[in-house]
């Protein structure tokens, strides 16, 4: 569902989708944010700052044993998204990067 180039639609319906299922099976997080990253739209900059706002949403949720097995991936993806030409992207990843 997140590869379509309509998300921008329903994006905040299937955000809270995910988040039910992640409360209720924690060890989803994982699995959803890996995904994220895989299916990462490099050319498409309003579905980069959804994708942004997902995972930070996501990674407050998940279990901290999990969030450590993605800090690597996860700091190269915002690594390139710091340094992406446009700037909302970068704007939306270095607030993301500040909060706690």
């Amino acid at each position: 569902l997140h590869k379509v180039d309509w998300l921008c639609m329903y994006h905040s319906q299937l955000l809270d989708c995910t988040k039910k299922f992640i409360e209720k099976d924690a060890r989803l997080a994982y699995e959803v944010v890996a995904a994220l990253l895989r299916f990462w739209p490099f050319s498409i900059s309003s579905k980069q700052i959804l994708f942004l706002s997902e995972i930070e949403e996501l990674i407050f949720i998940m279990p901290v044993a999990d969030f450590k097995r993605l800090q690597c991936p996860l700091g190269r993806r915002l690594a390139e998204c710091v340094s992406f030409p446009n700037s909302d992207v970068a704007e939306k990843t270095l607030t993301m990067w500040r909060s706690d």
